[in-house]
């Protein structure tokens, strides 16, 4: 997968997050989070109504290997720039990004 294409993939989440875009941003997450996750509990759980990834900075590295792609990006949270790294998952040809604690934990 070219990484141009990663890096949109990325530029577009972020998108969804900074304007609001529920809908977008949940089909964004990987097939098994919204598997165990409806999108009506997903709007209505206070844990992902407060999600705060910060605002991406820039992205660093992308590392793809044959189950998975690590991006790292930096990105500002609560006035701090912070290294956080994405696993993304190509299900199908499509990306979806693998969600983890630190996008739901605040």
């Amino acid at each position: 997968m070219e990484k141009k294409i990663i890096e949109k993939f990325i530029h577009d989440f972020y998108h969804a997050y900074y304007t609001n875009d529920r809908g977008q941003f949940y089909r964004m997450l990987s097939n098994s989070f919204r598997n165990r996750i409806t999108f009506e509990a997903f709007n209505q759980r206070r844990q992902y109504a407060l999600i705060d990834i910060g605002r991406l900075k820039e992205i660093e590295t992308i590392d793809i290997t044959n189950h998975e792609i690590k991006v790292s990006c930096k990105i500002l949270i609560h006035h701090h720039i912070v290294k956080y790294t994405f696993t993304l998952l190509n299900e199908n040809g499509n990306l979806y990004i693998k969600p983890d604690p630190f996008m739901f934990a605040k």
